[in-house]
């Protein structure tokens, strides 16, 4: 083919031009028919929506947090409406995924853990005096001490119609009252599921309906956070949440509330109960529910429930995120009237305009090509990113905190969680996308890759539980799953045949052979000589990989010859393996001879600050029966292989 003669351009441009006039002419032409098509098509469209949709989409006093959750959580519901067995059994697990909606970056969730569950709390965007009522105290105040901790601007109420060890715990350890009532929808003597020093009873117990209670005892007409734990009677409170029920005719307002509903444990048809609550919730359009957890415990079954009234303005002035709440007025102004087809013909006319400019733009820029042919084109190197930052800022709030009990391995042991947790929301952490994924009985964490690329991701100490991990599936389908655990009974179907992963009968530790390990069994913990793998031959021979994205560590005691491993110019580091995020337990006393732990967590601790590697977040303190241990999750923020991955 001949060279095109670029001159011709400068001889023929009159002809160009108005080549490209009817060109244009023939463009917009194209567009004002998709115009007119899209907004057509946009009022034939909404024919097929039902009344109760139609009604949710006019109405602008909606909340665009609650669309979200109703477009994500409806149409998974509407299969099971009628089936109340089939919904109780099937909820948590077609639910779950809508708790990662766009629409909840709005609200700074927050968890708070006691012996054996999660509540979540969403944080308060400025400081005001917060009202907490504990219905049902469980001999349990640890979540309500970590809230204190997180937020010490809160009045605390309790009722529990066992006054022992309940009363002394709420007001001697909390600094909270405590009220010697089992609360429910009525006034009066009633059958009440009560824990006692030899476990539950069903006894006869002082009633007190909680309308009378808030407004009468409490003396309070908005709640901010409320948990309810009472045995099977939830579900008659649950009923006077409604719209135009009896606390929204007494005027009292709950904001956000943590609920556990329970199936077996009274005459009560509770199933059908939370069928009906949920489809109320829906049509109320006041409340969202999060983080469901369907609990199996002896021949127990509950469902665990995070609900959010995101409908009354004194509740959403308080938590919902200023730029957002900006953000969502926007969305949701005008007159009451509007059609739900305006927005697209809003969005019609501006794709109209951008592709006028564009065509606009692109005539520039083919002249100036043109004009420019020939020309060399200065190549501009891209600096690459230096997350250098991050780090600074996790050691510069945490260094100042822990400085004064450098040396003093106890102390520093049992406060680091509460002295480094304030410095979990530094404004240089906003470069992460953190979500959570919760198992049994606790969270762990995950710095969500900002690009698709295949995951690799190790279990090390399973313990009968895949939940969490099945979770990150769910949020990241692209993730080859590896695990470990001395025990293969329960750990390798599960690990195989529920979670599709590869399961390793080893126990991982600092090195190879025959070593302690203590070995979770059907019948409990227990400590046993077993076959030890090195960390470091494991990943490289055994998984052959060099680099694992996701590394989740609860091996009871053998994770500190491990971090050993982690640390500049450790064995893992001269071996070339590279882990970018783990969440790690570490354990105190688990053997029946103590091997220095408190030590060893304090020197890792100033290495981490040390090696400029690694920072560390989510610190979280937990007591079980005689035990101790510190759970925290760990991000690699300078090896680039990670960083690229979930920083860039």
């Amino acid at each position: 083919m001949e060279p095109y003669n670029y001159s011709l351009l400068d001889k023929n441009r009159t002809v160009a031009r108005r080549s490209l006039f009817s060109f244009r002419n023939c463009v917009w032409t194209v567009i004002a028919v998709l115009f007119i098509l899209v907004t057509v098509s946009s009022r034939d469209n909404i024919a097929v929506w039902d009344e109760a949709d139609m009604m949710l989409v006019n109405d602008t006093t909606i909340s665009p947090i609650f669309r979200a959750f109703y477009e994500c959580i409806k149409p998974k519901l509407v299969p099971l409406k009628g089936r109340p067995e089939s919904l109780w059994y099937h909820f948590t697990e077609i639910t779950s995924e809508c708790d990662n909606l766009e629409a909840y970056t709005a609200l700074d969730i927050r968890p708070s853990k006691n012996r054996d569950e999660i509540k979540y709390v969403v944080f308060p965007q400025r400081n005001e005096s917060l009202t907490m009522v504990t219905l049902g105290i469980g001999h349990d105040v640890s979540a309500e001490i970590g809230l204190k901790s997180l937020y010490p601007h809160i009045e605390f109420y309790g009722a529990d119609p066992s006054i022992e060890i309940n009363k002394d715990l709420y007001e001697q350890n909390l600094g909270g009252k405590y009220f010697h009532y089992a609360v429910s929808d009525k006034n009066g003597m009633e059958d009440s599921v009560v824990l006692g020093n030899d476990g539950y009873n069903k006894e006869r117990t002082q009633h007190i309906g909680i309308d009378n209670f808030f407004k009468n005892i409490v003396q309070k007409s908005r709640i901010d956070i409320l948990w309810i734990d009472i045995e099977g009677n939830e579900f008659p409170i649950l009923k006077q949440l409604h719209t135009d029920e009896n606390l929204d005719r007494q005027g009292v307002k709950i904001c956000q509330m943590n609920v556990e509903m329970h199936k077996g444990l009274t005459d009560l048809n509770e199933m059908k109960n939370f069928h009906d609550f949920i489809w109320k919730v829906l049509e109320d359009k006041r409340y969202v529910f999060m983080k469901p957890v369907y609990v199996k415990w002896m021949n127990l079954r509950f469902i665990r429930l995070f609900i959010v009234n995101i409908s009354d303005q004194e509740c959403t002035d308080l938590y919902v995120k200023g730029v957002m709440k900006a953000r969502y007025n926007l969305l949701d102004g005008g007159s009451s009237n509007k059609k739900p087809y305006d927005k697209l013909i809003i969005l019609a006319t501006i794709c109209f305009t951008i592709a006028l400019v564009y065509i606009f733009t692109q005539d520039t820029q083919k002249s100036d090509e043109v004009e420019n042919k020939g020309k060399i084109t200065e190549e501009v190197a891209v600096t690459e990113q230096d997350y250098s930052y991050i780090f600074e800022a996790f050691r510069d709030c945490v260094r100042p905190k822990i400085e004064h009990l450098k040396g003093n391995y106890d102390q520093f042991w049992h406060s680091f969680a509460n002295l480094t947790k304030e410095c979990d929301n530094l404004p240089a952490y906003e470069a992460f996308d953190i979500r959570s994924a919760q198992n049994t009985d606790e969270v762990k964490y995950v710095a969500y890759p900002k690009k698709m690329e295949p995951l690799t991701m190790v279990t090390l100490g399973i313990g009968h539980d895949v939940s969490a991990e099945l979770k990150l599936k769910e949020l990241y389908p692209n993730t080859d799953f590896f695990g470990a655990d001395p025990s293969s009974d329960i750990n390798k179907d599960l690990y195989e045949n529920k979670l599709g992963g590869k399961y390793y009968e080893y126990a991982v530790s600092g090195e190879r052979g025959m070593q302690k390990s203590r070995v979770y069994e059907k019948n409990g913990y227990r400590e046993e000589i077993t076959k030890h793998i090195g960390a470091d031959y494991f990943f490289k021979d055994v998984l052959q990989k060099s680099k694992i994205d996701i590394l989740w560590m609860d091996i009871e005691g053998n994770e500190y010859p491990i971090m050993d491993q982690l640390h500049q110019n450790g064995v893992l580091d001269n071996e070339g393996v590279k882990i970018c995020q783990m969440n790690v337990e570490m354990h105190k006393d688990t053997f029946k001879q103590s091997v220095g732990e408190t030590k060893k967590f304090h020197d890792f601790v100033w290495k981490i600050l040390d090696d400029k590697k690694y920072i560390m977040m989510k610190p979280f303190y937990v007591i079980y029966r005689s035990r101790r241990f510190i759970r925290t999750f760990i991000v690699n923020v300078a090896d680039k292989e990670c960083t690229d991955l979930y920083l860039s």
